[in-house]
């Protein structure tokens, strides 16, 4: 098995090697110190990058008050990797649901949002992980998401168009009601 240090210089190899592809085949030019430097740089970010997305265990309590109308987060900033290109795309994700037996803390939902956005993926995915992960831990009457991202992949190459936004949802439960969904929508608008 391979030590921390031995994995790292591979990694570091690897990107010396994808760099000095680009140079020799797409006219890319690097200097002594990118060459140098660049491939710790990115080892060093994706060591961070899953650092502080670590997996929390996600508590959950027991809904004392008997509270039974919609609980919303909206406007949780995520970052995650598109597994198509590995570019990143990034948004806001909004979720709510409807409380029976347990409910999370607020802080709860974000970490939800973490977990699942910090590995390659891709958004309709994402938003769908989100929706499973709320309903199994809180067992509500239902429970919608949404998520409005950027993808470099469609501003960067593709589209090129530095202003298109991609928005998906998903819906449980009481939140296929119309009304119950228009309610959430005009909440979170």
């Amino acid at each position: 098995m391979k030590s921390e240090f031995e994995k790292k210089t591979e990694f570091e190899t690897k990107v010396r090697d994808i760099m000095a592809f680009l140079e020799e085949n797409y006219d890319w030019k690097f200097n002594e110190e990118e060459k140098k430097n660049t491939p710790k740089r990115i080892v060093a970010m994706f060591d961070e990058w899953e650092a502080k997305n670590k997996y929390n265990k996600i508590t959950d309590f027991d809904n004392y008050y008997r509270y039974n109308n919609m609980i919303i987060l909206k406007n949780i900033d995520f970052q995650a990797f598109c597994s198509h290109h590995l570019l990143p795309f990034i948004g806001q994700v909004s979720i709510g649901y409807i409380p029976s037996d347990k409910v999370l803390g607020a802080s709860k939902l974000g970490r939800i949002v973490q977990n699942y956005a910090y590995k390659p993926q891709v958004q309709e995915k994402l938003t769908e992980e989100i929706a499973d992960e709320v309903m199994k831990k809180t067992k509500a009457k239902g429970v919608i998401v949404v998520i409005k991202a950027k993808h470099l992949c469609m501003v960067m190459r593709g589209l090129n168009d530095p202003n298109i936004e991609m928005v998906t949802s998903s819906i449980r439960g009481v939140f296929e009601k119309i009304e119950v969904r228009n309610e959430f929508l005009e909440l979170v608008k």
